[in-house]
């Protein structure tokens, strides 16, 4: 036997289980003792495929069906009366069976292969079988009225609200009256490392993703003047934003990859008092409304989040959201200005927990930045922003800590090939080591990784 046996219910003590080659077999006791049995292979009656793994059972007053996966994939359904006996003998005046077969997989539109532990549920007013996306790890399930040719395909993990997680391989549930709930474990499925890439043109994300890049990143939205100091323009919404869209490439490729979101906030503008306070106000309204532009993803069918939701000073004013100091200022200016930082971190940090505390917020910042106004003693990740060009990028002193997680270079080369496979071994290799880098090129312009 290749699976655990399952026992039948019926009017004759039956189990079902697989064979060393994929059959389903059912067996039957066939006399007054337990000593006379019979085997019923199902699969070559019903001309079935072969399949693997762990069965799944559930019954009514109706039937009983059995499903399994196939080497693919793909749901095999089995189903057979419950009142006749799974044997194909008629000793005892017992009824042979009638077995049938459906690939479930094929007339579910958008269903895609499982694998892991299936669940299994029926009641007289539907069957649903349900399990963890092969690949990918939503909770997906496969639903159908009885008497149906029909059958429903829906993201569990997409449209179970917003702590709906991905799975991992084993699916169970109970089903009481019309209610069926299912369980399954989260799991941690942790950002790929490496070099990805940044500002490509966006037709070109799905193609970067399937081409090998392990992190792709884009901006999501523009500085404002006016509250909450970050937006989209005019003809976005959420459904049409760039990060959404993002998000939907990644979701549609059915990969693991980091997905960096970039969002440039403005701070206090021209006129306006310079407090901690005020920027901190700025970092929160900033932070509260990207967060609830997140959260609104799932509901549209797009059940991920970004690894890292990250604070861009790039708006209004222009010395990088009035963060920077006037330059030739004074260590104790700097040290002002570190203040003015810190606030609108600890605002964007708290504005997105206000809404959504399981996102993760990080800041983008120039080495200087980094070095000018004490970065090293954030909480929060940071991704530092190199060049390449010019026999760049060079370090500068000071602008190294535990908390750059990356490096966000700009003026990197596509070709020739030698010339990009020298850019990614930079970012990996000292001085710089970073575990989450990318690489922007010229705009319009795309490439694949040297080492997909």
């Amino acid at each position: 036997m290749a699976s655990d046996p399952i026992v039948i219910p019926g009017p004759v003590a039956s189990f079902v289980t697989t064979s060393n080659v994929g059959d389903l077999l059912v067996y039957t006791n066939t006399g007054s003792t337990l000593n006379s049995w019979s085997v019923l292979d199902v699969s070559t009656l019903t001309l079935a495929p072969k399949v693997a793994g762990t069965l799944s059972m559930a019954y009514n007053a109706s039937g009983v069906d059995i499903a399994a996966l196939t080497s693919n994939g793909d749901v095999e359904l089995f189903t057979s009366p419950i009142t006749a006996s799974p044997s194909a003998l008629s000793d005892h005046a017992v009824t042979a069976p009638v077995w049938s077969a459906l690939n479930v997989t094929s007339v579910a539109t958008g269903a895609p292969p499982l694998s892991g532990s299936i669940f299994v549920s029926a009641t007289p007013t539907q069957t649903s079988i349900d399990g963890q996306a092969a690949n990918w790890g939503d909770l997906f399930s496969l639903s159908n009225t009885p008497g149906s040719s029909t059958w429903l395909t829906t993201d569990v993990s997409a449209t179970g609200g917003s702590s709906a997680r991905t799975v991992g391989d084993a699916v169970t549930g109970i089903q009481v009256g019309t209610t069926l709930t299912l369980y399954a474990a989260g799991v941690d499925s942790p950002p790929p490392q490496g070099v990805g890439v940044y500002a490509i043109p966006s037709s070109k994300w799905s193609q970067a993703i399937t081409d090998g890049w392990p992190i792709v990143s884009e901006t999501g939205g523009l500085g404002t003047q006016s509250s909450p100091w970050v937006g989209f323009t005019s003809a976005t919404t959420v459904a049409n934003s760039p990060d959404f869209l993002m998000g939907q490439s990644i979701y549609n490729s059915h990969k693991r990859v980091t997905w960096l979101s970039f969002w440039t906030v403005s701070g206090p503008l021209k006129g306006q008092p310079q407090t901690t306070t005020n920027y901190y106000n700025h970092g929160f309204a900033a932070g509260a409304w990207v967060a609830t532009q997140i959260d609104q993803y799932r509901s549209l069918g797009v059940g991920l989040k970004p690894d890292w939701v990250i604070f861009d000073p790039e708006g209004y004013p222009d010395n990088h959201s009035g963060l920077d100091a006037p330059g030739g200022s004074s260590n104790a200016t700097l040290a002002v200005y570190a203040t003015y930082w810190s606030a609108m971190l600890k605002g964007w940090a708290s504005g997105m927990a206000s809404v959504d505390p399981s996102l993760n917020a990080g800041v983008y910042a120039s080495q200087s930045e980094y070095r000018n106004y004490n970065l090293v003693t954030q909480s929060m990740p940071v991704f530092v922003a190199i060049a390449f060009g010019n026999g760049g990028p060079t370090p500068i002193g000071g602008a190294t800590g535990s908390n750059i997680r990356g490096y966000i270079s700009f003026a990197a080369a596509c070709t020739p090939a030698s010339t990009l496979a020298q850019e990614e071994s930079t970012l990996l290799n000292p001085p710089w080591s970073g575990q989450f880098n990318t690489l922007q090129f010229n705009a319009g312009v795309y490439c694949a990784p040297t080492t997909p």
